[in-house]
């Protein structure tokens, strides 16, 4: 398996930069005020030029460099992608658990790189390094997958039984997916990374051992087939010759080359094959005498890509982190805001919860019409159609019920970690008030701390906005894990069952019976609703995302220059709720979007209804023909069900994440807080304890009376 190095970058000077540009800027005399340099931090940011230097990592000798911070972001994520693939590239295959373990690797390394190009490449400057353009990551992008492919082969050959249909098609997209990477870069860019490696002769290697194997499997297929209709055997010598001329080719290549190869030795594999093309071809002469068909004549072998690049994982910091928005605006705003974002989780939360719901109405509308089963059952008479079964397969993959059952298990134990830590942050804010109390009632107007009401009122908003998002969280847990159990037991039925034991528990029937036609179209308007409904999620984050903090933010400030000017006050429910208004016509295109996607889904849900009648008019249906749609329906809505919830549970453990990130932040305010007041009764007690020409005794001894007569006061 191969593997990406590292970027190596330069030591980045931001002291000197920085000092040169006040320098010249300001002069040696005194800054401007500090209003101006905020007004100015803008431009300031893009006027200080900041070199980030990276070499390139297949020869280690050209360095870029260049003044953008989106460079220096791709660099980094270009690591995070090298160390993903040095992840994958080590560990051994030999279990389905490392398999799986090495498929998730190279499926995040492709990910990321993928991140890299679609998103990041655009806003870099000049020439690139090979590493970092846009044909040497699809290079590495079409590598990873098909290793990822590898993966997803050698489970289905060696772990899962698979059939040779199924196993030849995943062979070949892997095949297919090396090619493209061998198609990637020019003749120059290959010529430039293959100092490093023979990249181009490894590809064509791999590719062509993958189609011997494919084409080795298929022929299996055709000879079965053969053994049912007596025809095919020609055919299967055929393939058989592709497979042996494959595998000729791969080890002719490297032979050829003189750098030394990371594959897996050739000699067995081609073994393998010349046995089984002797044998067909020796049977075929002698006993079949069917005429052999040139390789332009076979068929086409389908492919069956199942590596996908996985989604980036969450950047943000692991440790809380200063919130700049908080120093930048009044807290009268931050307070503001806090009440704007409470309102608008409960909001999103609500829209997702019917976002769900309208889903399970229109897929329950579905499966009470029998759709798609009837389609299926009109269309084949035994076994578990393809399209069905890939759904199964993907239900396996993913982990079935038990992958349900746990990702439904950790929501829960981070909702209540996450209650509980709210808790102990309302625990200190309690304490910090008490103490507050005290020190005033002790110290008078020498105590000279913020009133809490001023610090506490911000945290509180805080506090309580979260409170009210994860209880929205929790409930849905509630309502998802009833779900989960109400589907459990199928859904470890689809996902411990082979093929072959699926087709045995659904009853054969008769095919025909007219309805061809509305068939087609019924499966038509299907495909367009599951379109649909994928896409809505994202259609939901969208409206959610345009309401964020900083377009609060943004419109409560506008509320108080419209209506209060410069002077900072705090705003009414009459501002709070302008500012609401500000911030809803954000949202107004995004409402108009997903209603559009709720009104289409009524209408298609009208168009399947009339198209079901028509086909059901047609037809003709049997007890055997309505028992098996009845058992594929079941196959159906079990897979439907379980890919939704999956995806939804996910979806909900990304909630909770960003929950906890609010939660630590807004701990390490509340206990920042607490230092600072700590400090500032220190500082009364020596204060109060030195006056009048006594002091305390050094560091660690007694105080004494002044002249004065001041009072010492004990801490407390």
């Amino acid at each position: 398996m191969l593997q990406i190095p590292f970027k190596r970058g330069q030591r980045v000077d931001i002291a000197r930069p920085c000092q040169a540009y006040l320098r010249s800027v300001y002069g040696k005399s005194e800054a401007k005020s500090h209003g101006e340099a905020l007004a100015a931090l803008e431009q300031m940011r893009n006027d200080i030029k900041i070199r980030f230097g990276w070499d390139d990592s297949f020869t280690g000798k050209q360095l870029v460099g260049q003044c953008n911070w989106d460079f220096e972001y791709a660099a980094l994520l270009y690591n995070l992608a090298a160390l993903e693939s040095q992840r994958g590239a080590g560990l051994a295959r030999d279990s389905k658990a490392s398999i799986i373990e090495v498929a998730k690797h190279f499926q995040l390394a492709a990910g990321i790189l993928t991140h890299i190009r679609d998103e990041v490449v655009g806003k870099l400057l000049g020439v690139m390094p090979i590493d970092l353009s846009a044909e040497g990551l699809n290079f590495f992008i079409h590598i990873f997958l098909a290793q990822a492919q590898v993966c997803f082969f050698e489970m289905a050959d060696q772990h899962l039984d698979y059939p040779p249909d199924r196993v030849a098609k995943i062979a070949l997209a892997a095949a297919d997916e090396y090619r493209a990477a061998n198609k990637s870069l020019t003749p120059d860019s290959m010529k430039a990374i293959e100092r490093a490696y023979p990249y181009s002769k490894h590809l064509a290697i791999q590719s062509a051992s993958l189609d011997s194997v494919a084409y080795l499997h298929h022929a299996k297929v055709v000879f079965a087939r053969a053994e049912e209709t007596t025809v095919g055997y020609g055919e299967q010598v055929g393939f058989l010759q592709l497979a042996l001329r494959a595998a000729e080719t791969a080890k002719a290549t490297l032979a050829a080359s003189k750098a030394a190869i990371a594959v897996r030795p050739l000699a067995a594999l081609l073994q393998q094959v010349k046995d089984a093309y002797d044998a067909a071809a020796t049977d075929n002469r002698n006993v079949y005498r069917q005429g052999v068909p040139t390789p332009s004549e076979l068929p086409p072998v389908p492919a069956t890509l199942l590596a996908k690049p996985a989604a980036l994982p969450p950047l943000a910091p692991a440790t809380p982190t200063a919130d700049l928005f908080a120093t930048l605006v009044p807290a009268s705003v931050s307070k503001a805001v806090e009440s704007l974002l409470s309102r608008h989780a409960e909001f999103c939360a609500k829209l997702r919860a019917d976002a769900d719901r309208s889903a399970e109405t229109a897929k329950a509308t579905l499966s009470s019409m029998g759709l798609p089963g009837s389609l299926d059952a009109g269309e084949s008479a035994t076994g578990i159609p393809d399209a069905l079964w890939a759904k199964c397969d993907r239900v396996r993959i993913n982990g079935g019920a038990d992958e349900l059952t746990k990702l439904r298990d950790a929501n829960a134990a981070a909702g209540a970690a996450i209650s509980r830590g709210l808790d102990d942050v309302e625990s200190k804010l309690r304490g910090d008030y008490q103490e507050h109390e005290a020190n005033r009632a002790r110290f008078g107007s020498a105590w000279t701390a913020a009133d809490h009401r001023e610090y506490m009122g911000e945290h509180i908003g805080k506090l309580m906005s979260l409170r009210s998002a994860v209880a929205s969280f929790r409930s849905r847990d509630t309502e998802l894990a009833k779900r989960v159990s109400a589907v459990l037991d199928s859904v470890a039925s689809v996902s411990s069952s082979s093929r072959e034991e699926l087709a045995a528990a659904v009853p054969h029937a008769s095919t025909g019976g007219g309805g061809a036609a509305e068939r087609t179209e019924l499966r038509a308007a299907l495909v367009a609703m599951h379109k649909l409904l994928e896409a809505r999620p994202a259609l939901v984050d969208n409206l959610c995302k345009a309401s964020d903090k900083s377009s609060l933010s943004r419109a409560c400030m506008s509320v108080v220059a419209d209506r209060h000017g410069p002077s900072t006050v705090e705003l009414s429910d009459d501002d709070i709720a302008a500012a609401a208004a500000i911030a809803a016509k954000d949202r107004e295109p995004h409402k108009e979007v997903l209603a559009a996607s709720f009104a289409e889904q009524s209408s298609l849900l009208e168009r399947i209804t009339a198209l079901n009648t028509r086909y059901n008019e047609v037809r003709s249906e049997d007890p055997a023909s309505a028992a098996r749609q009845a058992a594929l329906q079941k196959l159906h809505d079990a897979a439907d069900t379980s890919e939704r919830l999956r995806s939804t549970l996910r979806e909900q453990a990304e909630l909770y994440a960003d929950v906890q990130r609010e939660v630590s932040r807004l701990d390490a305010q509340v206990s920042d807080s607490r230092y600072v007041r700590d400090i500032e009764r220190r500082d009364l007690l020596v204060r109060l304890g030195g006056g009048g020409g006594g002091g305390n005794g050094g560091n660690g001894g007694g105080a004494a009376s002044g002249a004065g007569g001041a009072t010492v006061v004990a801490p407390p």
